[in-house]
């Protein structure tokens, strides 16, 4: 039981954090030379305690890791992630924050 309150408090933690690495990717998309090693480094530290990176572009659309707030119409075949709008995240298996993703078929 208190290893279960224990991962509910750290995943409150990182989730109050998860604006702040919405801040550094922005800054890393205009930085990336200056912003790149500390976003990597707060990412390896967040990693090593329970903290993943969805990595879902070009794979296929899973309406429970992302919300897909754009679609590009195509062929008609599977619905994939065409872009992250917006990073989503797990924590220690658990979906802590859906991808914004727009889609394509």
């Amino acid at each position: 039981q208190v290893t279960d309150e224990v991962d509910r408090a750290t995943g409150r933690l990182a989730e109050a954090l998860l604006p702040v690495l919405d801040a550094a990717e922005a800054a890393y998309l205009r930085h990336p030379d200056e912003v790149g090693p500390l976003l990597n480094s707060m990412l390896t530290e967040l990693k090593k305690h329970g903290l993943e990176a969805l990595d879902l572009e070009g794979q296929a659309f899973d309406p429970n890791l992302a919300e897909a707030v754009a679609h590009d119409s195509g062929d008609g075949g599977e619905v994939l992630v065409a872009e992250v709008l917006r990073s989503g995240y797990r924590w220690k298996g658990r979906t802590l924050r859906a991808a914004m993703v727009r889609t394509r078929d």
